[in-house]
């Protein structure tokens, strides 16, 4: 049951990670070259 756990933890982690990742590129990315529909949301 540990083993699962564990897993399921680093699986969890690892998500949160790449989505951090992939939102913070974005935000990155986004400044320079977003479109202005976009912006109005903001």
């Amino acid at each position: 049951m540990k083993i699962k756990k564990f897993l399921g933890g680093a699986m969890l982690l690892l998500s949160a990670v790449v989505v951090n990742a992939g939102v913070a590129s974005m935000l990155l990315v986004g400044t320079e070259e977003m479109p202005q529909s976009m912006k109005n949301n903001r």
